[in-house]
């Protein structure tokens, strides 16, 4: 008996067991064929439902990474100028 046969029928009873205890007592729709799918669409409620907050989140990751990643010395004098700017702005208002 070579090593490989007990882990393979192991995996094998775990994916029964795990397809068993998936199927009904979960509690999940039956609508859904995985958690990824609910998932996903749960994800799809939120984001209509926070449209404005999405924005927001994706440009500052994206301002986030471009800083972090590609910014050349001269963009990053460029944003803080613009920051300086913005903050004297938003100190006015």
């Amino acid at each position: 008996m070579d090593g490989f046969s007990a882990v393979g029928s192991f995996v094998t009873n775990r994916n029964l067991w795990c397809n068993q205890m998936t199927d009904k007592k979960m509690g999940r729709p039956k609508i859904y064929e995985s958690s990824t799918t609910a998932q996903n669409e749960a994800n799809k409620r939120w984001a209509e439902k926070n449209k404005e907050h999405k924005k927001y989140l994706n440009y500052r990751s994206t301002s986030r990474s471009f800083i972090r990643k590609l910014a050349t010395e001269d963009d990053l004098n460029e944003l803080e100028q613009l920051i300086q700017e913005r903050r004297a702005n938003t100190n006015n208002d």
